[in-house]
């Protein structure tokens, strides 16, 4: 068969083929999905994910329903995009005793319209050591979200998540600006700690986010 020849059927095929909508879908399908297959590596949000699909230690620091960074290119409203902080200011003080409190403190940047979905910490102890985490907001506001504490520890990760450890703590602060019978729709447990977290003090700010940007401090205190 010549080219020639070949090339007229598949221009016969073609038009016919373009007259039925649905055949036109399906290639548009099969098309999308072959560049998905493609382009995997630069659109997948987390290049390990066939390798550590079973991985819950993958996976739990990966906030539930998190979309995309590239997302916030078609929404007016920005999400956060998940940052690693791994160096932290470190001071060191004396308690009665000979106790030694150690404080790391993180700066977070936060510019974004919507809450981060989580804030989690992750500390390597040894022994018996109680562990603390406190965040300064920009306007000055200091809040006690977590306290922990850990016995018998050889080396082992002590993971401290705010949206599941700072529930109760979100709770009380809103109590200083919402009503009464504000406060009977809400409990420790409907609350997300982010969504008070990084909201502008004010009354009715458990019902509606308004973000209060800046740099937030974030700190892990634990006695040795």
């Amino acid at each position: 068969m010549k080219f020639a020849d070949m090339q007229y059927r598949f221009s016969e095929f073609w038009s016919e083929f373009k007259k039925e909508r649905s055949g036109l879908v399906g290639l548009a399908i099969l098309v999308l999905s072959l560049l998905v297959v493609i382009f995997e590596p630069v659109i997948l949000p987390w290049k390990e994910a066939n390798s550590k699909w079973r991985n819950i230690d993958y996976w739990q620091d990966n906030s539930a329903s998190a979309p995309p960074a590239w997302t916030n290119a078609f929404t007016k409203l920005k999400a956060p995009v998940t940052v690693r902080l791994d160096e932290g200011e470190k001071e060191e003080a004396y308690l009665d005793g000979g106790i030694q409190l150690v404080t790391y403190t993180f700066e977070y940047d936060y510019g974004a319209d919507k809450a981060p979905l989580d804030v989690i910490f992750h500390v390597t102890g040894h022994g018996d050591i109680p562990v603390q985490v406190s965040v300064e907001r920009p306007d000055g506001v200091m809040l006690d979200f977590a306290q922990r504490f850990e016995q018998g520890l050889a080396g082992q990760d002590i993971r401290i998540s705010l949206d599941n450890d700072g529930r109760e703590a979100a709770f009380s602060f809103i109590k200083n600006y919402e009503s009464e019978s504000a406060l009977e729709r809400y409990s420790g447990r409907s609350l997300r700690t982010g969504d008070i977290l990084f909201n502008v003090a004010r009354e009715g700010m458990a019902e509606e986010f308004e973000p209060l940007k800046g740099t937030y401090k974030l700190m892990v205190k634990a006695m040795l």
